[in-house]
């Protein structure tokens, strides 16, 4: 299933989301420059609109200016 949604404010994590670690600001840049290349792998998943998981790559397409 997809659920459309407009990414024109920041989403928040969800409270689950803090059980994973952020990525350094290093990795981060990483990650962007990687989804910037090749795109988004791995989907993000929401849960009552907010970040469930994934929000390391969430983060990392904002960086990179690419929607997830």
């Amino acid at each position: 299933m997809t659920i459309d949604h407009t990414f024109d404010k920041p989403l928040e994590d969800h409270p689950i989301a803090a059980m994973f670690p952020l990525l350094s600001e290093e990795e981060l840049d990483a990650l962007a420059k990687s989804i910037e290349e090749i795109g988004l792998q791995q989907p993000i998943v929401l849960l009552d609109g907010k970040v469930l998981e994934g929000r390391n790559r969430y983060r990392a397409c904002m960086k990179a200016g690419v929607t997830p």
